[in-house]
């Protein structure tokens, strides 16, 4: 799974990621960092960029649940980015245990 991450670090088309509806918006982000910590029986996944897309960080998450499942590989994941396309993606993770902890803005 961090191997994976480190596949979303930097700026990237997030369109297959994304549940936004909207054609006009762009769906191109920069994730600075993310974040898998092993917290007893609990994943900590923590992730940190320049802002997130509609359900973006619920996809991801889901995504790189199904790498830790072994469903997909990381070659998966590259192919999925490529395609721009939501549907490619693996399912969202479910909203429960999500929140946001706190945001920071720059100039």
């Amino acid at each position: 799974m961090r191997e994976a991450a480190l596949l979303f670090i930097g700026k990237h088309d997030f369109k297959s990621f994304t549940a936004l509806k909207s054609k006009k918006k762009s769906t191109v982000r920069e994730i600075y960092s993310i974040d898998i910590i092993k917290n007893n029986n609990n994943l900590d996944i923590v992730f940190k960029g320049n802002g997130f897309l509609y359900k973006m960080v619920r996809i991801l998450v889901g995504t790189l649940v199904e790498v830790g499942l072994r469903k997909i590989t990381l070659n998966d994941i590259s192919l999925i980015m490529e395609q721009k396309d939501r549907s490619m993606a693996p399912p969202t993770a479910p909203a429960h245990g999500l929140f946001l902890s706190n945001v920071i803005y720059q100039d």
